[in-house]
């Protein structure tokens, strides 16, 4: 095996970076290739502008108990700095990649925008609030190293792209929510073979 590719949907793509930290897989980190994150929470739910997701997710978590839950809002330490998703943030993952896709959509009210690609939110800067100062941090800490690699290899072009997809509209319980768009960027053909089609080399 020459190259190692990986397909992170939604929760999977934050496994497949927590995972890359354990030594069972450093005899592949030099293979790995092209990352395709679908709608992945890189930073969870901080700075989220979904109207209901954040009560919804707050009533499921205290009723069900969910670590996961517990993890994507930052809670499941005391300390939000030694929480999973901050630590995972400060630990080599995305730069291992020769390709990252980053795939959101601004109907998904699951995954917050910001979240998917990897970008600081429009007013969140100098003088944020708890959550915004905790969200730059980790965008910091992922960035970081992706710059560095940039920097370092000029000659990469298409190291990292971006695709927001748009649905038509969707009605019922699920579009007013925002969970159709999460879950046909998951599971939609056409959004997959848009992006072997635009970009072979990704894949070849």
């Amino acid at each position: 095996i020459r190259r190692v590719s990986f397909v992170g949907p939604s929760l999977g793509g934050v496994v497949i970076i927590a995972a890359l930290r354990y030594p069972a897989l450093a005899p592949i980190l030099h293979k790995l290739h092209c990352f395709i994150s679908l709608s992945v929470p890189h930073t969870g739910t901080l700075c989220s502008t979904a109207a209901l997701i954040p009560a919804a997710m707050w009533v499921w978590q205290r009723w069900t108990n969910s670590t996961c839950l517990s993890q994507l809002r930052l809670l499941d330490n005391p300390d939000p700095y030694s929480s999973f998703l901050y630590l995972l943030s400060k630990s080599r993952g995305l730069e291992y990649f020769r390709h990252i896709l980053l795939v959101s959509s601004e109907q998904d009210a699951y995954v917050p925008f910001h979240a998917a690609r990897l970008e600081v939110p429009k007013g969140v800067g100098e003088g944020a609030s708890v959550q915004g100062a905790l969200l730059l941090e980790m965008m910091r800490n992922l960035w970081d190293p992706l710059i560095t690699v940039g920097l370092r290899f000029p000659d990469r072009k298409d190291f990292i792209t971006r695709y927001d997809i748009s649905f038509e509209s969707q009605t019922g319980m699920d579009g007013i929510i925002g969970r159709a768009a999460h879950i046909r960027l998951l599971d939609n053909a056409t959004v997959m073979q848009m992006m072997i089609t635009t970009n072979p080399y990704f894949f070849s």
